[in-house]
């Protein structure tokens, strides 16, 4: 059983969210978790902004969203060069 906590607090610098989970129970509990933070981009519109992200290998995953193994991103559907 895990244990969860959120905290979030919001200051003239921004929102700050912390999360602290403990392992209430006997046996190892794999865990993990994400954030989707908004990001500005510095301009009104984003309609010409480029991202990239520097990956060079994704995680494929099974059923169960586990991950089985690393790829390589070239030529795959994860390949974002346009």
């Amino acid at each position: 059983m895990l244990d969860c906590h959120l905290e979030y607090t919001l200051d003239a610098e921004g929102l700050t969210v912390r999360t602290t989970v403990t392992n209430r129970s006997g046996t190892a509990c794999p865990y993990a978790t994400g954030a989707h933070p908004y990001l500005s981009v510095g301009m009104p519109t984003i309609d010409t902004a480029h991202c990239q992200v520097p990956g060079a290998v994704y995680l494929p995953v099974d059923d169960a969203g586990i991950p089985t193994g690393r790829r390589p991103v070239d030529g795959s559907l994860y390949d974002l060069i346009l």
